[in-house]
């Protein structure tokens, strides 16, 4: 979803700070040993500083800006890391980047005013002393940095899903075929096992009407009941609907091989149809191969393709 480099440890980012600045040599064409010193130290002091300035202002850019977030987006990766905890660990990697670059004009001040060559032992115990407190400032926020790379791990794995794109959201209940259909309309390659609970994440693939591409996803499965009692993976498809939805298909699941009862995938139904009553939804009834219930419902049948060219007239009669 978004490209953010590998985020380094406080140690490791000392380590790259310090190794740069060691290989900073003395200017021997300026003849003032005192001025050629200072110069030197000084020069440390900048390679230290403009690096870590620089990684952890690239992080800190890196992450988007959550304002500017679609709704969708917003959501997802507040579900799945925490705006919050994002917001508190970037300022506290700002916080520490201006820390570095405070510290350092401070050292400066301090070794422009040695002024004489019997203070020379003092430009390496500034020095000395500017790394340390550089170490000790990365130090307080090395933990933030460790969520900060995990939190990038985890951005990695979202789909990439662009909210602008029309969408297809397949719902219903555990176990009844939503992957195997996606599978089998789509470019999408869902991973399809018969228990429930399958689908761990949001799975996207594309179909194209009159060259349109629209998006197609498989949510996790949903169970009947409130909000509150959702787990993290059903709060994801209840986004998905809310938020991409231009077209919903509810598969029903007559022969009950998912492990619900008709009347309880009925009930998921009806408060699909409650909570999203501004967005068309087609129903069908899936495993026909298995049972065939006697109503108006568009029938298929996922594994055998029964009824799929009939389902992508309606989608197409949709877009």
């Amino acid at each position: 979803m978004f490209k953010i480099p590998t985020i380094e440890t406080h140690d490791e980012l000392l380590e790259i700070a310090f190794h740069r600045a060691a290989k900073i040599a003395e200017k021997t064409k300026i003849k003032n040993k005192l001025k050629r010193r200072k110069r030197h130290v000084l020069s440390k002091l900048d390679v230290v500083t403009d690096t870590i300035n620089s990684k952890l202002n690239k992080y800190v850019k890196a992450f988007p800006s959550f304002n500017q977030l679609h709704k969708f987006d917003f959501e997802l990766i507040n579900l799945t890391i925490g705006i919050d905890k994002l917001r508190k660990s970037l300022g506290a990697i700002d916080w520490a980047r201006q820390q570095v670059h405070d510290l350092r004009e401070e050292m400066r001040k301090k070794i422009s005013r040695i002024s004489s060559l019997k203070d020379y032992p003092k430009l390496e115990s500034q020095r000395q002393m500017f790394y340390g407190r550089t170490a000790s400032i990365l130090g307080q926020v090395g933990n933030e940095l460790k969520f900060l790379n995990s939190a990038r791990n985890d951005l990695k794995k979202l789909p990439t899903i662009d909210p602008e794109v029309n969408t297809i959201v397949v719902a219903g209940y555990p176990n009844v075929g939503k992957s195997l259909l996606v599978k089998q309309i789509s470019s999408a390659r869902p991973r399809v096992a018969s228990y429930p609970f399958t689908t761990q994440q949001l799975n996207i693939g594309h179909i194209y009407i009159d060259n349109e591409k629209i998006q197609i996803i498989d949510t996790p499965g949903l169970l009947d009941r409130s909000p509150e009692q959702r787990n993290k993976i059903e709060r994801q498809a209840i986004m998905a609907l809310r938020y991409l939805a231009n077209l919903i298909i509810f598969i029903l699941d007559p022969s009950e091989h998912c492990g619900y009862t008709i009347d309880e995938q009925k009930g998921l139904l009806k408060e699909i149809r409650r909570l999203f009553h501004d967005v068309e939804i087609i129903e069908i009834e899936n495993k026909v191969d298995l049972y065939e219930s006697d109503n108006d419902l568009l029938k298929i049948s996922a594994i055998t393709g029964q009824g799929l060219d009939a389902l992508m007239v309606r989608i197409t009669e949709r877009f």
